[in-house]
């Protein structure tokens, strides 16, 4: 069985502990995430949290009133979101922040850099 770089301990590399740590740690950031913006969100009203100081704000919005040619989501409620992003980036409202925000320990596996950037292959297994 291959060994798991950077360890150098003779430690057996295991996919199926590997899956868990990092289910865990996304479990956390979920978590640590959920209490942060929870309190931050506190006492804001509707008019702030959707507030667009200009036309071209990006936000969250229903599926038929978005802004941009790749809304990020599924679903009624979507994200503004555009590939690439153009330049320089929309502002954004207090909503759009916190759906980015929020919605990164989500996204984070699903994101092709994050994939482009693995250690190894995406059989799961490190190199031997």
């Amino acid at each position: 069985m291959p060994r798991h770089p950077g360890v150098g301990r003779g430690l057996e590399y295991d996919a199926a502990h590997d899956r868990e740590r990092a289910e865990t740690l996304l479990e956390l950031m979920y978590q640590i995430e959920h209490f942060t913006l929870a309190r931050a969100w506190e006492g804001l009203t509707d008019e702030e949290f959707f507030w667009e100081p200009f036309t071209t704000t990006w936000s969250i919005r229903r599926q038929d009133q978005c802004r941009t040619p790749n809304p990020f989501g599924v679903g009624e409620w979507v994200a503004d979101f555009a590939v690439p992003e153009p330049t320089p980036v929309p502002l954004t409202t207090i909503a759009w922040l916190y759906w980015h925000r929020g919605s990164v320990p989500g996204r984070l596996p699903d994101t092709a850099s994050w994939a482009e950037r693995a250690p190894w292959p995406a059989a799961g297994r490190p190199p031997a």
